[in-house]
């Protein structure tokens, strides 16, 4: 196989690691970055140096990944996962986490490689950790934020190159962030550090926000291929109808699809015969999407893991991609901040406290960004808030109510500055209350967006400019 300079670079600081006497290392590299391409040639080494390899995961997916790309490199090998026995001659074995366990069995290996290392914080993997007291570990994973210890695994990190860097040399590519919506997640339970996922499901399969997420893709990605992220089946269900509802060929899988079906799928989305594929919580991980260009975030998460993992899938850079979209309507950016920034990686499992993110949602073209100008359309939020008191003084003489003369003062200006009139209705929801808004914007009550006719967008700016002279 042919390395990049970082992947070749990754192998040698962790054989430097183990030369000093490390016995286990955990390598840190963003989603995309060829993880499954480094230790595959690792284990290749150690093979061709006479040593057991053994490589581990969670789940039968990643077990048949891992399996695929030992093939795709000439590396034999065996499997131990229900429904396979594992032959013994081979110097290489793909195990199953939960089948190791369950079996109480640990094969002979010298060389230990843990995919999704993130998910290795369990009683399984500490067992396992102890059964080999002599062998090497390597732990791989792009999201190594977890609140309990990695120890057992991994006592050095390697992380020679960041997703900024990768975007710069053109391994991977940017995402653009853009926040529609935030809902209101203040009245919902917390179970087991993540959001109650009954009552999250029941706050996000609100029609209307369900009709948002199909205005945006319309408006912002149409033709892109599309994942998105729901919260349950009911909810991933309702997002499909809705999408082809409005004539836009959406699918349905979660972990009940079988793998052959995902492929197909999969595929289809590739190919185009699919605009948006949506899932319940199985596109996290070890699935490869390289044409995917568009994340839509139905589901709001209190993981930062879970969320760099779903945004992560749109990373990759085939030619002829130059970018992702993130259509985030669950306001996880806002929460977790952009997948690229760097973040402390503690091995022992304890968190930097969180902070408040300064970011900001553009008023007009709602592109999330850090610092004082959208980085999408160049508008810089605080000359907006002066022009909105400025106009609003020259409307005083007109106000028949505070609510009246919000709602002329913010058609004028989405008229003046050509704005979408949503911006206008959640400027009125979030200062008078979403039952005021949809008062002076009937066409979003219960339904969600809809556009105006142009009768009736002709009308109502011929009041608004009639009412200024």
């Amino acid at each position: 196989m042919i390395l990049r300079p970082y992947q070749i670079e990754s192998i040698n600081q962790i054989r430097e690691a183990y030369r000093g006497g490390e016995r286990k290392v955990l390598l840190h590299l963003p989603t995309g970055a060829g993880k499954t391409t480094i230790f595959c040639e690792m284990a290749k080494r150690a093979v061709e140096n006479n040593k057991r390899v053994m490589i581990v995961v969670r789940g039968r997916m990643l077990v048949e990944n891992a399996a695929q790309r030992l093939r795709r490199e000439n590396l034999d090998h065996g499997i131990m996962m229900a429904g396979h026995r594992g032959a013994s001659l081979f110097h290489t074995q793909v195990c199953s986490i939960d089948t190791l366990t369950s079996r109480q069995i640990a094969p002979p290996a010298d060389f230990i490689i843990i995919d999704e290392a993130h998910q290795a914080t369990s009683e399984g993997y500490q067992w396992l950790a102890k059964q080999y007291p002599n062998a090497h570990f390597l732990g791989v994973t792009a999201t190594p934020y977890q609140k309990k210890s990695l120890r057992h695994i991994a006592n050095k990190v390697v992380s020679p190159i960041n997703m900024r860097d990768l975007i710069e040399l053109g391994f991977l590519v940017p995402i653009r962030y853009f926040a529609p919506f935030s809902p209101d997640l203040s009245n919902i339970k917390i179970q087991n550090g993540e959001y109650h996922q009954g009552e999250l499901a029941e706050v996000m399969d609100e029609k209307g926000i369900t009709a948002d997420l199909v205005t945006t893709y319309e408006e912002s990605a149409l033709g892109r291929p599309a994942v998105c992220f729901a919260v349950n089946r009911a909810h991933s269900r309702s997002i499909v109808m809705a999408f082809n509802d409005a004539g836009i060929v959406a699918k349905h899988c979660d972990a009940n699809t079988s793998d052959d079906e995902r492929a197909i799928l999969i595929e289809k989305l590739q190919s185009g015969e699919i605009q948006v594929l949506s899932n319940v919580g199985i596109l996290t991980t070890g699935v490869d999407i390289p044409l995917l260009s568009t994340i839509i975030m139905a589901r709001p998460t209190r993981s930062t893991n879970l969320w760099i993992q779903m945004v992560g899938r749109g990373t990759r850079a085939p030619q002829g991609k130059s970018d992702c979209l993130l259509l985030d309507h669950a306001s996880n950016t806002k929460v977790h901040g952009f997948i690229d920034e760097d973040r402390e990686v503690n091995l022992d499992g304890k968190q930097a406290s969180k902070k408040e993110r300064d970011i900001k949602i553009c008023k007009e073209c709602f592109s999330a960004f850090y610092g004082p100008v959208c980085t999408n359309c160049g508008t810089t939020p605080e000359l907006l808030d002066r022009e909105i008191l400025e106009i609003e003084g020259e409307l005083e003489e007109l106000v028949k109510s505070p609510q009246e003369s919000k709602y002329d003062l913010l058609r004028k200006i989405a008229k003046d500055r050509g704005y979408n009139y949503k911006w206008a209705f959640y400027k009125m929801r979030d200062e008078f209350g979403k039952e005021i808004a949809e008062k002076y914007f009937p066409e979003m009550k219960g339904a969600g967006i809809k556009r105006m006719s142009s009768d009736e967008v002709s009308r109502r700016l011929g009041n608004l400019i009639g009412g200024l002279r």
